[in-house]
């Protein structure tokens, strides 16, 4: 558990959030070949001589000084001896009340899809892509660890594991198939009126506004794929409210929730529309208002 008044890590996550938007809009590949734009400047880039290895070396090391350099000029890196951390996992008392764990999770496996998706599209055949975009995103998730040991903010071992397990999914999702046709990893983010109105300033880090869960696609079972149930999934989900800085006026007290849903697969039905990309997006983010929840307030 981080001690009171321990300034959170928004500015980490905020890279972590671009790092997300980057690779993770690669990861639409990983279900259908789009064609590739005819521009010049993409000749110019295929010409360019780099090899495959060249580039994935390119990238590994560019978000290595990348994560290094923020570190030391935002994040503290240097000013402490290593030194390690218990943040806990998900309980009453601990900062976020667990939607950290589950931030960094789900930021892992974007990651790892996004940069299995590219380094496929470079020529990589798909054994050798998976591997290398689970190493190279567990990589940068322990790079950022590892500076923090030696800053204020310490090392988390729970930061470590939940960032294992995320790349672990995306990993697992891109070697069977039938792993993503069945269960998306998702995250629905609604902003909080803690940071419309100013109270909170970083989007990341407004936990009150996100729910994480899986959806179950009922599409993605053979008996049903045919029938109008496959145009319905089944959502476990968890999210927290009133942990986050500045929730204070806004909510009585922090809560804690689990829930289950059922909800419209909307990914399917914006695809079958002809808007596949939009769709694929939609195997990622949750659209709020599409399905019935049950839900369920942890004790406190």
């Amino acid at each position: 558990m981080e001690a009171p008044g321990k300034a959170p890590r928004t500015r980490r996550r905020g890279l972590l959030a671009a790092l997300c938007l980057l690779v993770g809009c690669a990861s639409s590949s990983r279900f259908e070949k789009l064609p590739e734009p005819s521009s010049e400047p993409q000749a110019e880039i295929e010409d360019s001589g780099w090899s495959k290895e060249q580039k994935l070396l390119a990238v590994n090391g560019a978000m290595a000084l990348a994560i290094a350099a923020y570190g030391f000029q935002f994040w503290d890196y240097g000013e402490t001896n290593f030194q390690v951390v218990d943040e806990g996992w998900f309980g009453q008392n601990t900062s976020y009340g667990g939607a950290d764990k589950l931030g960094h999770a789900y930021a892992a496996y974007l990651t790892g899809l996004g940069l299995a998706s590219l380094y496929e599209s470079w020529g990589y055949d798909r054994d050798h892509a998976d591997l290398y975009g689970a190493i190279s995103s567990m990589s940068a998730f322990t790079l950022i660890e590892v500076g923090d040991a030696f800053s204020k903010n310490g090392w988390s071992t729970e930061d470590v594991i939940v960032d294992a397990a995320g790349v672990l999914f995306a990993y697992w999702r891109r070697r069977v198939p039938a792993v993503g046709r069945l269960v998306d990893f998702r995250v629905e983010y609604i902003p909080t009126e803690t940071l419309l109105n100013g109270d909170h300033s970083d989007i990341v880090t407004d936990y009150s506004g996100f729910k994480y869960l899986l959806a179950f696609k009922l599409d993605g079972i053979e008996k049903l794929r045919h029938t109008p149930l496959s145009w319905l999934e089944i959502h476990l989900g968890y999210y927290t409210r009133g942990f986050a800085t500045g929730d204070q006026d806004y909510y009585d007290e922090k809560t804690r929730h689990l829930y289950a849903a059922v909800g419209i697969n909307v990914s399917k039905l914006l695809s079958k529309a002809g808007y596949r990309r939009l769709g694929k997006v939609l195997e990622f983010y949750q659209a709020p208002y599409t399905y019935v929840p049950f839900d369920w307030e942890l004790p406190q």
